[in-house]
């Protein structure tokens, strides 16, 4: 399982990780929703990820935000 429990992608589970799919990012401090500082290439980028993921993978949950709670925390 790529995002389960040791899995080579489980740094992505059960996170908003937008900003690190964006630019490709395996590192924690970009594990965010807040993509406000991509470029457009960038921005192409998560549009074609999420496109793949859509098509490829179930929808087994959302991350749900309340209050000023940090959705990647």
């Amino acid at each position: 399982m790529f995002y389960g429990p040791g899995g080579p992608y489980d740094l992505f589970a059960a996170k908003d990780a937008s900003r690190a799919l964006a630019m490709m990012s395996f590192e924690k401090k970009d594990l965010t929703w807040d993509v406000s500082a991509l470029g457009p290439s960038e921005l192409q980028s998560l549009q074609d990820r999420e496109y793949k993921f859509m098509n490829k993978y179930a929808k087994v949950g959302t991350v749900k935000v309340t209050g000023s709670e940090d959705p990647c925390g």
